[in-house]
């Protein structure tokens, strides 16, 4: 996999992009606390953004109003990729690792604040992939 817009991860004063940073949310008053579910790679508005591997651009996706993004399956992995706009010849087409797929979009005029960036998460992942011969302990 590689990175899909080549810029380091998001962290401003909004909070972490890194994968599991803490989230809040007021839900009917409360507030929710939860983990960020993907990964925040900064970006400049109207960058190109590549595919971080070999796979179809499956459809669009829709991750708020305003805003777009599209799903990336593959072989050994499947994921969502937030604030770009999809080149729309690519809908329903192979790409290549480092392939360009869209757009990055300017979230900060939206949310004041965040670095614009892309979000990537992985949906599903092949386990063969993280699996050694050798165990490996974190």
């Amino acid at each position: 996999m590689m990175n899909p817009t080549g810029k380091k991860i998001r962290n401003d004063k909004r909070g972490a992009g890194y994968y599991g940073a803490p989230r809040s949310k007021i839900v009917n008053g409360k507030t929710v606390k939860y983990k960020h579910d993907g990964t925040d790679y900064e970006a400049d508005p109207g960058q190109i953004v590549k595919a971080p591997f070999t796979g179809v651009v499956e459809r669009k996706a829709r991750p708020y109003a305003g805003y777009s993004g599209l799903v990336l399956a593959g072989i050994q992995a499947r994921a969502k990729m937030f604030y770009v706009k999809p080149d729309p010849e690519l809908i329903g087409k192979p790409v290549k690792i480092g392939q360009r797929v869209g757009l990055a979009q300017d979230i900060s005029q939206k949310y004041p604040g965040v670095t614009p960036h892309v979000h990537l998460r992985l949906t599903s992942i092949n386990p063969e992939l993280l699996i050694h011969d050798t165990p490996i302990y974190y």
